[in-house]
């Protein structure tokens, strides 16, 4: 009996893990999608989750078999605006007449990513460019060792956002620990430890000195 719910529990467990995962297949759905690869439905290099526009492209698939084998439909996404940014999926794409279809040659021009507004940080993430608005770029990151933003040993890495994941730094930003708002004090942490450590010793050799001299406060 174990082993049959077992079973069943690992069947659907790897169904679902199958329906989040990404299509790469569908980059050639849309017009120009090799430029932002998985990021134009997932918004993430990793494909973990699905954008505005991706949640869209899994509400338009066309064909038949399971769903994890159709297709998106351009004719249903092309006039869409899922990030609401005021212009539509194809004008990002470089189709603004809806005109293109599955198989043809990408439209010239530029494109922007239909998954985020126009104008927002991050627009080309994911494209493997650096733009100067990005730390990095999937692969490419402006610094490659935490030791070059003086966050000590390691490696940095890029987030989905095109920023850098300090992760693997010994010494990561915004990792102090904040002191007691009652403390009234403006110290560092290492201020704060020192003088705390500071006042322990002096405490301990203050009880050495009375317990060798006998002195006490009844005299």
């Amino acid at each position: 009996m174990r082993f049959w719910v077992a079973l069943g529990f690992g069947l659907v467990c790897f169904s679902a893990a199958g329906l989040a995962s990404a299509r790469s297949f569908r980059v050639s759905d849309i017009p120009n999608g090799g430029k932002f690869s998985c990021v134009a439905c997932h918004g993430e290099l990793e494909a973990k989750t699905f954008n505005d526009f991706g949640s869209l492209a899994l509400a338009n698939l066309e064909g038949t078999g399971i769903p994890q084998e159709k297709h998106a439909s351009w004719a249903g996404l092309c006039p869409t605006d899922p990030d609401e940014d005021g212009i539509t999926s194809g004008e990002e794409l470089g189709d603004p007449d809806c005109v293109w279809q599955r198989g043809n040659p990408d439209p010239a021009g530029s494109a922007t990513n239909p998954g985020i507004p126009s104008g927002a940080a991050g627009q080309n993430c994911g494209d493997d460019l650096l733009q100067s608005s990005e730390e990095c770029d999937g692969a490419l990151l402006g610094y490659e060792r935490c030791i070059d933003l003086h966050f000590g040993a390691g490696d940095l890495k890029c987030t989905s956002e095109c920023s850098y994941d300090y992760s693997d730094c010994t010494d990561p930003p915004g990792e102090e620990d904040p002191l007691p708002e009652e403390a009234g004090c403006n110290f560092s942490r290492g201020g704060a430890r020192g003088s705390s450590i500071a006042l322990l010793l002096l405490v301990l050799l203050s009880r050495k000195w009375r317990s060798k001299t006998g002195f006490s406060k009844k005299g």
